[in-house]
């Protein structure tokens, strides 16, 4: 299958050949129709990918922090190792899609072959196939827009921005930066009643805005902007602000607390300082400072996200899924309309020239969607990195697992004896085996075990997987005939 990646080393991005990925329990493969770029998020990745090592120094001050400490801890050639496996990974990009099922773990309920999904998270990338946790999926009905429901994943942040705010029929909210989060934040307050107004810079997005999802657009700019949602508030202040802009000022915050009414509530989605300054606002109005965690409680939550187990409805109302179905619902029910926030459609094979007028900001864009052949037909073959077939010698090594013990510990060594090859390897991730196959020199990268130990110039296998799974790998392996290696605690023969 094709899937765009970049490299973090140098930013640059391709559409590259990569094994479908493996079913894992509790995910659903999905093949895309569509999937979703968001400028703000993939546009910071991007744009920070392409500076040089000081520039991403300054955007990662924490992982900064990581190495430093690792240099400590493990010293220079584990660091060194460690830093060169990260950047030299294919990164995936993309996190909100929609598509058709075409498999799935056996234990999933409410989900078959052949049904329509919405997906978020960050398996659902930019990928002719991807495989998403249960949690993480939202089922559509046949005859949904697709082209709406592709904007799953930031309708979901847009809805839990919303119920943070915490607003009731007929009151006043101001949402600051009108880009794509904005834009969906606006439209799902006027659908439940509230008056809004939307305030940004760039005035081709406050033209956009104007008609379509707020009733009173804004040029911050402009002078007496808080005069002018002052007077839309009855003269009282907006009940809350919801701040979907992104930028180092500290004007978005202040601004915020000078249109808000008093015990008013300042909802923070987008990346913004919030060193606000205590006097004349805060203080006085005791205003309400919130932050909204991306999609949704089960954010972060490797027990929901990964695991599949749900929270109770009693106890937690509104779950990421649930507000993704949420979202949906308004989409089929025509309660909300997306269709002018789309302003560009891409092949699959032309979305790196989507992220060049991100970045040059040559064309005006709200939404940009990347569209995927659904004729092409897929098998799960092996994909060969090696560009000619090379002669191997006597031992042939296949790789099942190759995480970063197997990359600090273990392939450094390997790829220096000169009467080994490396033939295949085999892990959960696609971009992972293609990575690790074009770093260490392996003849082909695969998602199925069985393309390892069928393979007849592979004679010895390493298991460099979970503990879990050792003893199924190990059985395997030794029935096809094959030396196996696994990882316990240290590197030992079975």
């Amino acid at each position: 299958m094709e899937q765009l990646v970049q490299k973090l080393k140098n930013g640059k991005m391709n559409i590259i050949e990569s094994p479908i990925p493996t079913l894992q329990n509790g995910q659903i493969l999905v093949r895309n129709h569509y999937s979703l770029i968001s400028p703000g998020t993939e546009g910071s990745t991007v744009k920070a990918a392409r500076k040089g090592y000081i520039g991403k120094a300054k955007e990662r001050p924490q992982q900064v922090k990581q190495v430093i400490d690792s240099l400590m801890n493990q010293g220079v050639t584990q660091t060194y190792r460690a830093v060169m496996k990260k950047l030299d990974a294919y990164s995936p990009l993309g996190y909100s899609c929609v598509g058709e099922i075409i498999d799935l773990d056996e234990d999933i309920r409410g989900f078959q072959v052949g049904d329509l999904v919405a997906c978020g998270g960050a398996t659902a990338s930019h990928a002719e196939v991807i495989n998403v946790p249960v949690n993480l999926c939202v089922k559509l009905k046949p005859d949904t827009d697709l082209k709406q429901a592709v904007y799953n994943t930031l309708g979901a942040i847009a809805m839990q921005a919303v119920r943070q705010a915490d607003l009731r029929l007929g009151e006043a909210c101001a949402v600051i930066g009108l880009g794509l989060l904005g834009q969906l934040t606006a439209l799902l307050l006027r659908a439940s009643g509230v008056r809004v107004a939307g305030v940004d810079i760039d005035p081709s997005m406050v033209a956009a805005a104007k008609g379509n999802c707020v009733d009173l657009p804004v040029n911050r700019n402009d002078v007496g902007a808080d005069e002018l949602i002052l007077e839309f508030s009855n003269g009282i202040g907006c009940d809350a602000v919801i701040i979907t802009a992104a930028s180092p000022s500290l004007d978005p915050i202040n601004f915020s607390g000078a249109i808000a009414r008093k015990k008013g509530r300042i909802v923070v989605v987008g990346a913004v300082p919030t060193g606000f300054d205590r006097e004349p606002h805060f203080y006085r109005k005791e205003l309400d400072i919130r932050m909204s965690c991306s999609y949704g409680p089960g954010r972060y939550d490797p027990s929901y996200e990964e695991k599949g187990i749900d929270y109770p409805v009693p106890y937690v109302r509104w779950t990421e899924n649930r507000n993704m179905s949420a979202f949906q619902d308004l989409i089929y029910s025509k309660k909300i309309d997306l269709s002018y926030l789309t302003t560009h459609c891409f092949d699959l094979a032309d979305a790196p020239d989507a992220y060049d007028m991100i970045m040059g900001r040559s064309e005006h864009f709200i939404g940009i969607i990347i569209q995927y052949d659904t004729t092409k037909t897929f098998n799960r073959e092996i994909v060969s990195v090696a560009a000619t077939h090379q002669s191997h010698s006597a031992i042939g090594i296949g790789f099942i697992g190759a995480g970063s013990y197997a990359q600090s510990h273990l392939l450094p060594h390997i790829m220096k004896t000169s009467d080994v090859s490396l033939i295949g390897v085999k892990t959960a991730t696609s971009l992972s085996a293609r990575s690790v196959a074009e770093r260490f020199g392996f003849d082909f990268c695969t998602g199925e075990d069985s393309d390892i130990l069928d393979n007849k110039e592979i004679n010895c296998v390493f298991i460099v997987t979970r503990h879990d799974s050792h003893a199924r790998l190990v059985q395997a392996t030794l029935a096809a005939g094959k030396k196996c290696f696994r990882r316990k605690a240290a590197l030992s023969q079975t």
